[in-house]
């Protein structure tokens, strides 16, 4: 019976607010200077990286480069990689090329905006490195309507997300397993 201490009474403080987690996110998302860049470690971009089955003749990219822990992984064999960002001159939201892989950290703040390019560009492979609570229904959605799936889905803890992060691929319809459908709003 006295085998286990005795436990405290947790106190359970109430926080009165009318704000949501919704409510964070846009303030996060509209703020004037967003605190979203984040160096994505070496041997976690390499695990996305790896993820990927990719073609000899694909084209890489990284839209938001920095310093290169994507870019100057991207694998060997590949004829061709490109990288834009924005400190050097080269902004990702110009660029008109063909490419076959967007492999990245995009920045949380403007992910909507991200997500509308790599449409645009119509890669065959969209893989990003986000927090879990960016996966929302509507960019899911979005997505799905483009034409893309979920491929891959690996949940991981690193410190400058808030919460648990995730690396989510997409590829088009048709040439890949779907694992993840977006079934539709409950």
């Amino acid at each position: 019976d006295n085998f286990y201490p005795k436990k405290k009474k947790s106190k359970i403080v109430k926080i009165k607010t009318k704000r949501t987690i919704c409510d964070i996110g846009r303030d996060i998302q509209n703020r004037e200077i967003p605190n979203d860049v984040f160096i994505t470690p070496l041997p976690l971009a390499k695990i996305q990286i790896d993820l990927i089955k990719s073609r000899p003749l694909d084209i890489w990219m990284d839209p938001f480069k920095n310093d290169g822990s994507y870019y100057n992984q991207y694998p060997k064999t590949i004829i061709k990689h490109v990288w834009t960002e924005i400190l050097y001159g080269r902004d990702f939201f110009t660029y008109k090329g063909h490419i076959d892989i967007i492999c990245s950290n995009p920045p949380f703040s403007i992910l909507n905006k991200c997500l509308r390019k790599f449409i645009e560009l119509s890669p065959r492979v969209i893989s990003i490195l986000v927090g879990c609570m960016n996966i929302t229904p509507a960019r899911l959605e979005r997505m799905e309507k483009a034409g893309y799936v979920i491929t891959q889905y690996k949940i991981l803890s690193w410190s400058p997300i808030f919460g648990m992060g995730v690396i989510i691929q997409w590829e088009k319809k048709g040439e890949c397993e779907d694992i993840g459908t977006f079934i539709g709003r409950w």
